[in-house]
């Protein structure tokens, strides 16, 4: 957790397609945006909700123009980061995915009826 918060931002990137990916939920979670890049599926929740930045996959440049914008605007990533926390705990708690579980279980269990 320490490794997280003290980082100004959290490198995820995948080059395969990766549905279960704790890392940028992690680091978001402990207020540090993330980098990721656009083939995870928190991409354009992170684009669309401001909590980081999205790069294609080898694109060395745009992370680098990445960097050196977070390093340059270190105010815009205090402010992503808190929002960052606030989106996994309204979406990402346990209990709010134990909710939706319970949902699509009981759907399923009455569509049997």
């Amino acid at each position: 957790i320490q490794a997280y918060r003290d980082a100004d931002l959290t490198f995820s990137p995948e080059s395969i397609p990766n549905p279960f990916l704790l890392v940028p939920l992690e680091s978001l979670a402990c207020e540090t945006p993330v980098v990721v890049t656009k083939n995870i599926y928190l991409s354009r929740i992170i684009e669309n909700k401001k909590l980081g930045f999205v790069v294609d996959y080898g694109d060395i440049k745009g992370l680098a123009q990445i960097m050196k914008f977070a390093v340059e605007n270190k105010d815009l990533l205090l402010h992503m980061g808190k929002r960052g926390r606030e989106y996994v705990f309204a979406n990402h708690d346990w209990d709010i995915i134990v909710q939706k579980l319970n949902k699509i279980y009981h759907g399923v269990i009455t569509s049997f009826d």
